[in-house]
């Protein structure tokens, strides 16, 4: 399916096709309920101000049906006399006779309400996996059509994204190794359609997964580990564990970069034995989710294809680590053969420095946040987790 975006915009269509053929069998009623919900689920998809920046794209002819209908300035006859059949993007039509649309199959009952109530639940507390499995039960009993559902549409490509992250760490072929001792082993491999490399590292630490956790949660404090990081910080946390975040990276004598990302963690403990976040870069436009993204338009922009860690805890103190990335800095004045090279040397030096910050969590800055107002709540969420899931494997 096309990106989210243009999901939304398809759904907004169809929620509009089924409104004009609603109002044209006389159901002026239900036909602006449908408008209205539509306006009110676009809003919450993607903000107020992206919302009528996507409907400025719509054809006017159909933004003249909404107005109509919501208004009800004109009558039946008087639209279909003045608004011919009219023909939408995504092969949406909508004719002047019966229609029957996918919506028109789903069942209704109290029982699934109930069920994508608690659905939604689950993944508004970042449960990801129990709530798409719950979904997965219920889709073909009640013939659930994504259309009309926006919020599950997202659920399920955000899940689609952590098993595709799975399956990244999974895949074995065409890696070739950079390096490996005892701690730590480098491996890359050139991905189709990109110009750099991904690089793989793994390493097992004996550090508790809590401490990698928080490491990789403080945005602030990127700056601290990460190569050539300037300034990281949140731009917006959608959730405890959905969080757009915005990076600047530069080199002495090159110019800065700036990117946006959208960063998405799951707790597969109980599924995978692993904690995963994948994350890549979300600021191909001004807004994304709703979010106005601050660009500084006197900086250029970077690009992060892929970046997902791994966490697999051995036990309480002791975890494997792994990270897949694919870095992108735009930098037409150094050819990506040096800077591919380049990556592939820094990379040991990289995560050697996060596996001593984490070895000395104690006293450190990352230990000061655990106690502090801004994320205290996600902390004794993830460490309450992490001990239900040590408790269940008797650890």
């Amino acid at each position: 399916m096309e990106n989210e975006n243009d999901y939304i915009f398809t759904y907004f269509s169809h929620q509009l096709s089924n409104s004009i053929n609603l109002f044209l069998f006389g159901d002026l009623e239900e036909s602006k309920q449908f408008l209205l919900t539509a306006d009110s689920d676009l809003e919450s998809l993607v903000g107020k101000t992206a919302a009528l920046e996507l409907l400025e794209s719509i054809d006017p002819l159909l933004i003249h049906w909404k107005n109509s209908i919501i208004s009800s300035n004109f009558n039946k006859e008087q639209c279909v006399l003045e608004c011919p059949p009219i023909v939408l993007n995504h092969d949406l039509e909508i004719e002047a006779d019966n229609q029957t649309s996918e919506s028109d199959f789903e069942v209704n009952s109290p029982e699934k309400d109930e069920a994508i109530s608690r659905i939604l639940n689950l993944y508004d507390n970042d449960k990801l996996h129990e709530a798409i499995n719950i979904f997965n039960e219920i889709k073909e009993v009640y013939h659930i059509n994504l259309n009309n559902h926006p919020k599950l549409y997202v659920l399920q490509k955000e899940y689609e994204e952590i098993m595709e992250g799975l399956h990244y760490f999974d895949d074995t072929e065409g890696w070739t190794t950079e390096s490996s001792t005892e701690d730590i082993k480098i491996s890359y491999k050139q991905v189709p359609n990109t110009p750099t490399i991904s690089m793989l590292t793994e390493a097992e630490l004996d550090v508790g997964i809590f401490n990698i956790v928080t490491m990789f949660y403080e945005l602030d404090l990127y700056p601290k580990w990460l190569p050539f990081c300037q300034k990281s910080m949140c731009v917006r946390k959608l959730s405890r564990s959905r969080i757009i975040a915005m990076q600047e990276f530069g080199v002495q004598g090159l110019a800065t970069r700036q990117t946006f990302v959208y960063g998405i963690g799951a707790d597969l403990l109980r599924s995978h034995g692993a904690v995963l976040v994948v994350s890549k870069s979300c600021d191909e436009s001004k807004y994304f989710k709703g979010v106005e993204l601050p660009l500084d338009e006197n900086v250029g922009r970077a690009k992060i294809n892929y970046c997902g860690f791994k966490l697999i805890p051995i036990n309480r103190n002791k975890t494997v680590v792994k990270l897949i990335s694919n870095f992108d800095p735009c930098l037409q004045v150094i050819p990506y053969a040096i800077l591919n090279w380049f990556t592939r040397k820094y990379a040991r030096g990289f995560f050697g420095k996060i596996a001593k910050l984490a070895k000395n969590f104690e006293g450190s800055e990352w230990e000061e946040r655990l106690t502090g107002p801004e994320n205290r709540e996600f902390y004794r969420y993830t460490a309450s987790s992490l001990d239900e899931y040590f408790q269940s494997i008797g650890i």
